[in-house]
């Protein structure tokens, strides 16, 4: 029977006589599990369940973010501290190949150039980031001293439109720059652009 109040009527017959009715009053209760309190923390249960999933996998993401971040960093670290390596290598093969030459008035202005660059590149690798202004003139000293490498045969333009406010992490495109030169241009004969 469904719930709910009921009353059940009882009259006995004996022999053609029948007896006064009597009455008998219950009720029926509903389950358990259709009463509002047991909705109620039911719904609790769930969306405490569904929020503890939530947080769980909300930390794992992070953990996970976490970790890419700090593998690209330790790539990125890795990358400038073999680029910076090979780069003073290179400078200083070229300030002893002016100095044997007897190039004392370029020598000067690549030892100058070199060591205002050596200086920037120390002082930006204790950065994460820096301002995309001070990448761009630390190209311009790079570029300086690798045209002074290839004797004047060598023109660049750095073309920057309308870049405000950006931060990247430094040495971020030398060495794309360094590959072009010592894989493309250092080659070739005449003019490089």
């Amino acid at each position: 029977m469904a719930p709910g109040n009921y009353t059940f009527y009882l009259k006995v017959e004996n022999q053609g006589v029948f007896s006064e009715p009597v009455s008998y009053s219950f009720t029926i209760a509903a389950p358990f599990y259709v009463r509002w309190w047991f909705i109620v923390i039911s719904i609790i249960i769930f969306l405490g369940i569904v929020f503890m999933v939530y947080r769980w996998q909300l930390n794992i993401q992070r953990k996970k973010s976490q970790q890419i971040n700090e593998l690209n960093a330790s790539k990125l670290t890795a990358i400038q501290s073999q680029m910076n390596p090979h780069f003073i290598f290179n400078s200083l093969n070229s300030i002893q190949d002016l100095i044997l030459k007897g190039d004392v008035e370029h020598s000067y202005s690549y030892i100058t150039t070199f060591s205002n660059l050596v200086r920037r590149t120390l002082s930006y690798s204790e950065k994460d980031f820096i301002d995309f202004d001070q990448e761009i003139k630390l190209l311009e000293l790079y570029l300086s001293l690798e045209k002074l490498r290839f004797k004047k045969e060598l023109n660049y333009t750095i073309d920057i439109k309308n870049v405000e406010d950006i931060m990247l992490p430094p040495l971020l495109i030398q060495p794309f720059i360094e590959n072009s030169l010592i894989h493309g241009l250092l080659h070739k004969e005449g003019k490089r652009i």
